[in-house]
């Protein structure tokens, strides 16, 4: 991995990843034990998957020079800290208790606000940083890593919403993922807005997300076969682009 500094990992391989990195944000425990290993960079994954194994909460990856790592591993307190040192004592393994944090409020307070292109400002639900003059204000879509802003290509269609959209038209959101689009188009004017994805989950959260600001469904383009639209934005890859192109301008 090619990121330095410290970072939070889910358990590799697994489908439930988010939740399992997560919970030691959301852990109730009072106090924890904290294990501290550190080990070769091309062995990581395979000791953060005898953490989880072990019954960590979640570990959090420091990158170390000359290829080495630190992992530290969140447990239970009556977990059993002798057998972890024993168990991972290979590795330097150290403990110590560590009394409760808030660690939600921690991460939030990580997110900060962000401006893209001409018109948008960006920022979490929580926050209630007014928008700078000039500026729409967008509530981040759950699920935003903190500190990490949106993906460029999500930005880039942002401030192509902004050149391309006029009031009153109707513009249609295909391949809609989060539904920041379809909200984006809606704040710049436009009169309906239409958003669908493949994935049943993806249109449920876009759902979820954009509310009354747009009618959100699953499916593809070949739904609307019979509509017509003024604006299509499709942040999807390049392939599936060219493959409804056709279905698109139809």
């Amino acid at each position: 991995m090619d990121r330095a500094g410290p970072h939070a990992v889910g358990q590799p391989g697994s489908a439930g990843s988010r939740r399992r990195q997560d919970s030691v944000l959301r852990s109730p425990v009072a106090v924890m034990e904290v294990l501290t290993l550190q080990c070769d960079s091309g062995e990581k994954d395979k000791v953060i998957g005898e953490l989880y194994d072990a019954g960590t909460l979640g570990v959090i990856e420091e990158d170390l020079p000359e290829g080495h790592c630190r992992l530290q591993a969140f447990f239970e307190s009556d977990t059993g800290g002798a057998g972890l040192l024993s168990q991972f004592s290979g590795y330097g393994a150290t403990l110590r208790r560590q009394e409760a944090r808030d660690w939600a409020g921690e991460a939030r307070a990580q997110w900060q606000p962000l401006v893209v292109g001409e018109r948008f400002f960006l920022a979490p639900a929580w926050r209630d940083d007014p928008a700078p003059a000039g500026r729409l204000r967008l509530e981040m879509p759950p699920g935003t890593a903190p500190g990490t802003g949106l993906h460029a290509a999500t930005q880039l269609a942002l401030e192509a919403l902004e050149r391309c959209v006029r009031p009153g038209d109707c513009v249609f959101d295909l391949g809609t993922g989060s539904g920041i689009l379809a909200a984006s188009a809606r704040l710049l004017g436009a009169g309906a807005v239409i958003a669908c994805d493949v994935e049943w989950d993806a249109a449920e959260a876009a759902h979820q997300y954009c509310g009354p600001a747009a009618a959100v469904f699953a499916g593809s383009a070949r739904s609307l076969r019979d509509a017509s639209v003024d604006v299509v934005v499709a942040n999807i890859s390049t392939a599936a682009v060219t493959a409804l192109a056709g279905e698109i301008v139809r």
